[in-house]
């Protein structure tokens, strides 16, 4: 709580969200995660994985997060690529 505090979220809005989506639905947003990291032979966080029809594709971030116009044109050649 004294995390949402510091970076100014509501005290009693923070914990009546967390208290209504701290089990089952979060645990079933992880498992869900988990699962679709496993189909892509990943296991860590960050992964950003884009997917075009039924194909998933991993999106290497590492390269893009000190290179804002390098991500920005990797995302609009992906968009162009994937409405051809």
């Amino acid at each position: 709580m004294q995390l949402a505090q510091q970076i100014g979220l509501d005290k009693q809005l923070f914990q009546q969200t967390f208290a209504i989506n701290k089990d089952e639905p979060t645990n079933k947003h992880i498992q869900s995660s988990r699962t679709l990291l496993h189909q892509v032979a990943r296991s860590g966080f960050p992964t950003l994985i884009a997917q075009h029809n039924e194909n998933l594709m991993v999106i290497n971030l590492d390269k893009y997060f000190t290179q804002p116009q390098l991500w920005q044109k990797y995302l609009e050649n992906l968009s162009a690529a994937s409405l051809s």
